[in-house]
C-alpha cells in the first residue's frame, strides 16, 4: 500500500504485508529525518519493529529505493532518466513490486521491478503511467550497471 499520514499510521497498526513509504513518511512515522542510505535503513527498520508490517519498500526519489525486512535490507539505485511527473510513480513502483511478488520473484526481483515501473512513470507528463517498453529498457539499463560494477 503507498498511502501518507494518519491513513498510513492506521494501515500500519492493522498490519499489511508490504508498505510503501518515502522518506519523508519515514520522518512522520519516526521523527527523523533520514538522509543517507544507512540512516534510511535504520528509519525503516523502526518502523518494522514498531508495526505487524512484513516488509516496507522506501522510494528514496533520484537514489533509488530499498526493501527491508527485519533480517535484511536492498538498496537499488534509479537508473537516471528525465522526469516529467512523478504523479503516480508510487502508485508504479507498488504495482510492479506486487506484480514480483505475485510470481514469486527474489526480493532483488521485487525491488528492481518496482524502481523500473516508478522511474518509467516519471518519465511521462501529468498523470500517465509508465509504459511496459520503458520499464524493460530501464531493467536492462540497471542489470548492465549491476554487471559493469566489481
Amino acid at each position: 500500500m503507498d498511502t501518507s499520514g494518519e491513513p498510513l499510521v492506521h494501515a500500519l497498526e492493522e498490519g499489511v504485508f508490504l508498505a510503501k513509504p518515502n522518506q519523508a513518511e519515514l520522518h512522520y512515522l519516526t521523527g527523523k529525518s533520514p538522509t543517507t542510505i544507512d540512516e534510511t535503513m535504520k528509519a525503516g527498520m523502526e518502523v518494522l519493529h514498531k508495526f505487524p508490517c512484513e516488509a516496507l519498500l522506501i522510494s528514496m526519489g533520484a537514489g533509488g529505493a530499498m526493501l527491508l525486512r527485519r533480517d535484511f535490507y536492498l538498496h537499488a539505485c534509479a537508473p537516471a532518466t528525465k522526469r516529467l511527473s512523478t504523479c503516480g510513480a508510487g502508485d508504479s513502483m507498488v504495482a510492479g513490486a506486487t506484480f514480483m511478488l505475485e510470481r514469486g520473484k527474489s526480493w532483488a526481483d521485487v525491488l528492481h521491478f518496482g524502481i523500473a515501473c516508478g522511474t518509467a512513470a516519471t518519465m511521462n507528463p501529468g498523470t500517465h503511467l509508465f509504459r511496459k517498453e520503458d520499464v524493460y529498457n530501464l531493467l536492462k539499463q540497471m542489470e548492465e550497471k549491476h554487471a559493469a560494477q566489481p
